[in-house]
């Protein structure tokens, strides 16, 4: 961790740039070589590999949920290590006639200041897969 920098704030100002779809911010937290990695077979499931696409993958998806009038996730806990953190998040959207309630946790490791790998997890991840197919990821 570089000095003076903490993991705790590194994922705040994170958490706070993707709110505000600030992308040059979350740009600057990242590691030029993340990972992020999402289960599944939807357009969001897959390994990125660096900033650029990384960051397209986050800024599709929040368009796409903008569009579809869905709220964001809440946050319902987080779990800190020397590391990085877990976050853990409940989300609520509708498939079909039907309102399905997920919660995911998503893993991330900070080395020197600078996020290097983000893993997701969800609940279910069939619905998972059928809201994401169902949004158009341009």
């Amino acid at each position: 961790m570089a000095s003076g920098t903490r993991v705790e704030d590194v994922v705040a100002r994170g958490m706070a740039a993707l709110a505000e779809r600030d992308w040059a911010t979350v740009r600057t937290l990242m590691a030029p070589d993340i990972v992020w990695e999402v289960p599944g077979r939807s357009p969001l499931a897959g390994v990125l590999v660096g900033v650029d696409a990384v960051i397209d993958r986050w800024r599709r998806a929040a368009d796409a949920v903008a569009a579809a009038g869905d709220r964001p996730p809440r946050t319902v806990g987080v779990l800190r290590s020397d590391t990085g953190f877990a976050i853990v998040q409940r989300n609520a959207f509708f498939i079909g006639d039907t309102w399905r309630e997920i919660t995911a946790i998503t893993l991330l490791d900070v080395v020197d200041g600078r996020l290097t790998r983000i893993q997701t997890f969800v609940s279910d991840q069939y619905a998972v897969d059928e809201y994401w197919s169902r949004l158009n990821l341009r």
